[in-house]
C-alpha cells in the first residue's frame, strides 16, 4: 500500500506559544469529501474545546455543534499523567492523506514537555459485500496500521479524549439518522 504524507508544519497553535499542553485530536468520516462529518477536541492547557459539523446530505442530518469548558484539576492532573504513559512517538513525517475518498482520518497534534507529535492514520470505510465482518474488521485494523505515522498507546489518548465529550454519540446518532 503506498500512502502519502501531508507533511505541511504549519502551526495552528502559534497564537499559544506559551501553553504548556496543547492536544489536538482530529476525526472525520465520510463516503465523499462532502458527504461526511468530523468533529476535533482540542485541549489548550485546561481548556477544553469541542466542535462537531455534518452537512444535510443524502447520508447525514446537518448538526453543527460547539462547547468550550475549563477541565476540571483532577481529570487535567490524570489526562497529563496518561498522556505521558501513552508513549507517544512520531514514527513517520507527516499525516497520512488517504487515497479514497470512503475514509475515517484521524490526526493527532501533541505538545507536551517532550512529546512534539503531528499525525494521524486512517482507513477505509466501503468494502465488497462479499466480505465477511472478520475480513472487514481485519482489513481496518490492516489499514489503521500501515497508515499510523504515530507510535505509543495513542487509542488510549483518543478515548480518553472522547470520553470528555459526553454528547459525540448522540451527535454522531443524530447526523447518520435520515
Amino acid at each position: 500500500m503506498i500512502i502519502r504524507y501531508d507533511t505541511t508544519t504549519e502551526d495552528f497553535f502559534k497564537e499559544y506559544k506559551d501553553a504548556k499542553l496543547i492536544v489536538d485530536y482530529y476525526c472525520t468520516t465520510g463516503i465523499s469529501t462532502q458527504d461526511r462529518y468530523s468533529y476535533e477536541i482540542i485541549l489548550i492547557d485546561s481548556v477544553l474545546m469541542f466542535a462537531f459539523n455534518s452537512p444535510n446530505t443524502e447520508n447525514y442530518n446537518h448538526v453543527s455543534y460547539e462547547n468550550k469548558r475549563i477541565l476540571p484539576n483532577l481529570q487535567f492532573a490524570e489526562f497529563k499523567i496518561d498522556l505521558t504513559s501513552a508513549k507517544l512517538t512520531q514514527i513517520k513525517n507527516g499525516i497520512p492523506y488517504p487515497n479514497a475518498s470512503a475514509n475515517n482520518k484521524e490526526v493527532l497534534i501533541v505538545k507536551f514537555d517532550n512529546i512534539n507529535i503531528r499525525g494521524g492514520l486512517f482507513n477505509y470505510v466501503l468494502y465488497e459485500s462479499s466480505k465477511s465482518q472478520k475480513e472487514i474488521e481485519e482489513n481496518v485494523a490492516f489499514t489503521r496500521k500501515e497508515s499510523s505515522s504515530i507510535g505509543g498507546d495513542y487509542e488510549k489518548v483518543f478515548s480518553e479524549l472522547k470520553q470528555y465529550i459526553s454528547n459525540l454519540d448522540s451527535l454522531i446518532t443524530q447526523a447518520t439518522v435520515k
